[in-house]
């Protein structure tokens, strides 16, 4: 059994938040408590998983929803950087355009231009996101994808700092080029 499910004596909340973290215990296999296997979702519904359009059950709910997500902000893994002493350049990017990255911040170092780097590698963004934006006059948020989704949600979730953040998204099929970084940054460094 999952830890904490040894205190249900009677009745089993399925959005009980026992420790006051805001993440509800969840049901596991092996959990032998005859409710376990009812699942909802978590707005318009009690701590007991029943349905209720009662306005504070649903504003208890969304808190604790909401103080999930804050709690992740502290559990979930730092950014990674790559730091250069007067860089006044970010660039943000996520996942498998590291090594793309990594090579075009070189090759714009030898060209004169100091950029630091942050992987991003977990939502909700930690503070420390915020740190890195704020410590730069401008954060090319590169990535691959047509809409520019990180610098959506980097928008949306910085907006006193928006204008700080660049969008440079890419797809064409293949994975993200050094040059095409190189290119995109120059271009908007002009």
């Amino acid at each position: 059994m999952g830890r904490g499910f040894g205190k249900f004596k009677s009745d089993w909340g399925r959005y009980l938040d026992i420790d006051g973290d805001g993440i509800p215990y969840r049901t596991v296999m092996g959990n032998q408590h005859e409710k376990a296997a009812y699942f909802t979702r978590g707005t318009g519904h009690d701590e007991f998983g029943n349905y209720s359009e009662d306005p504070e059950v649903w504003e208890q709910m969304t808190s604790r929803i909401k103080l999930k997500f804050e709690h992740a902000r502290q559990e979930l893994p730092e950014p990674i950087y790559t730091r250069v002493e007067g860089a006044k350049i970010g660039m943000i990017f996520m996942g498998s355009t590291e090594p793309a990255v990594l090579e075009a911040q070189d090759i714009l170092a030898a060209r004169g231009i100091k950029t630091n780097t942050m992987r991003v590698r977990s939502l909700p963004f930690s503070k420390e996101v915020k740190k890195f934006i704020s410590a730069h006059q401008r954060n090319y948020v590169l990535e691959l994808n047509q809409d520019g989704q990180l610098h959506q949600l980097l928008s949306i979730d910085n907006c006193d700092r928006v204008d700080r953040l660049i969008s440079l998204s890419h797809i064409d099929g293949l994975s993200m080029t050094a040059e095409w970084i190189i290119t995109s940054v120059l271009e908007k460094e002009q």
